[in-house]
């Protein structure tokens, strides 16, 4: 389970569905989580720079996020 929340750490959103879920450690470097979601026009909205991914009880802060629209994505 994924939980977003906001600016004050009060929950916003939660997700029980994701895809490709990682968490990435390097040496005295980045602690990284990464995840794919299908987009919800609920919950979607939520993920947005400033909030915060609660995972495990770890938090992460939401730094970068993109959308990909699989209706108006060509393949090769």
């Amino acid at each position: 389970m994924i939980t977003i929340l906001n600016q004050s750490r009060q929950p916003i959103a939660i997700f029980e569905n994701y895809l490709n879920d990682e968490i990435t450690e390097q040496l005295n470097g980045a602690y990284t989580f990464g995840f794919s979601i299908v987009l919800d026009e609920e919950k979607s909205q939520y993920i947005q720079v400033g909030n915060k991914a609660e995972v495990e009880g770890q938090y992460f802060n939401i730094v970068k996020h993109r959308q990909h629209d699989p209706k108006t994505t060509k393949l090769p």
